[in-house]
């Protein structure tokens, strides 16, 4: 430094740097102080937060969220099979939905240790048998090709010609969920909302930085929170539907469908606004 207003100048950024340095007093950064706030989750826990947000560029939101990096983990059966490689499944046109399974095909036990043999397959029957697990599920038309490059968050559930994630086996903590990918990008299309109350944006940020699946009942509780609490237990004790084995206790289809919806209402400036059974003042979330 060759001047003396420099030496000033840098003496004067260190010293904000010390004082503001924890999450309690702030922390300074890039010339501004960040201050924090302990927020309320659902009422299920409570993190250190900003008080404001600014939207991570998407190259620098696959470094720090590499979901779509990690090797696979898939449980069944009470054993955990980790999946470091990629596979390539052939496919063909057809005119019914198709499922891609993992299938565990045959269990060994040996004097030392247990064999697994297990594979991905591709089967007609959405039902799902024991030692299985569904993935994804799709119908391909003749001359079409399977994309994955989802237009909004209702495409993710395309009829045709699509990659469906919604009715994926996937668990977490308290049952059945939705698969990360599809709750990470139903957090990202809220953040491209410039509507979006706070509450819906600290639930993305909530979706984003989780390493697993969301919590069913984290899940549901947002869901319920969104509806003014009349669905309250939904998707708990469903009947059972075609393609599930598991009486029907969760339905991830449902809940993806009501997500759609309250992104579509936060999409339109508001609270969640479909399938209300009575009339009345609109719903919002306070975080305090």
């Amino acid at each position: 430094m060759n001047y003396v207003d420099e030496l000033i100048l840098w003496r004067r950024e260190e010293k904000r740097k010390e004082q503001y340095s924890t999450l309690e007093e702030g922390v300074y950064m890039n010339g501004e102080t960040l201050t924090f706030g302990r927020k309320d989750i659902l009422g299920v826990m409570e993190i250190m937060l900003p008080d404001e947000w600014k939207q991570m560029p998407e190259k620098f939101a696959k470094i720090k969220y590499p979901s779509e990096f990690r090797p696979g983990i898939i449980k069944c059966q009470g054993f955990i099979f980790l999946i470091s490689e990629e596979n390539t499944i052939q496919y063909q046109p057809s005119a019914g939905y198709i499922s891609l399974k993992f299938r565990l095909i045959k269990v060994e036990e040996l004097t030392d240790y247990v064999r697994y043999q297990w594979d991905f397959v591709l089967d007609g029957r959405l039902r799902r048998e024991q030692g299985e697990i569904e993935l994804c599920r799709f119908k391909l038309k003749e001359g079409a090709a399977l994309r994955t490059d989802y237009k909004d968050f209702y495409d993710i559930q395309t009829e045709y010609d699509t990659v469906n994630l919604a009715d994926a086996t996937w668990s977490s903590p308290g049952g059945h969920t939705l698969s990360k990918e599809i709750t990470d990008f139903f957090a990202k299309k809220v953040l491209e909302c410039g509507c979006a109350q706070e509450g819906d944006v600290q639930f993305a940020y909530f979706l984003l930085q989780s390493k697993e699946a969301v919590n069913y009942p984290i899940l549901m509780d947002y869901i319920a929170r969104k509806s003014r609490g009349k669905k309250q237990g939904w998707g708990m004790a469903k009947e059972e539907t075609p393609g599930r084995d598991d009486g029907g206790a969760v339905d991830c289809v449902e809940v993806f469908g009501m997500l759609a919806e309250i992104l579509d209402g936060i999409r339109h400036g508001g609270g969640w606004k479909g399938r209300r059974e009575t009339e009345g003042e609109e719903g919002m979330i306070v975080w305090e």
